[in-house]
Order: C-alpha cells, then structure tokens, then sequence
C-alpha cells in the first residue's frame, strides 16, 4: 500500500474479550443436540455440584 491507501483505511483496533487466556470451566458434556432439555439440565447441575458449585433451586 502506498500513503494514499493508508490514510483512506482507518486503523481497526483489535479488541481483546478474553485478554488472550481463553480458558474453559469444564470439560464433561452434558449432552448433545438431540438431548432433551430436562436431561441437559439435570447433568449440568450434577456437573457443576462436582466442581464446587451450590445449586439452590434443583428440579
């Protein structure tokens, strides 16, 4: 690019959510597309009590 090119494009800022540590809570699956809702819920519930979470209004 010459000068011209680079005065027309404005710098873009590259924003950063994760500061650069994308890092995942878990790694059990609590189903797939095909799972129904209520079983999703139930093993994200058993999944989270396992790693320390308190879950306080259970169905």
């Amino acid at each position: 690019m010459d000068e011209k090119e680079k005065q027309l494009k404005p710098n873009k800022k590259k924003v950063k959510w994760f500061n650069g540590k994308k890092k995942l809570l878990f790694l059990e699956s609590i189903g797939n597309h095909r799972t129904p809702r209520d079983v999703k819920l139930k093993n994200l519930i058993k999944v989270l009590e396992k790693n320390g979470f308190v879950i306080k209004n259970k169905k």
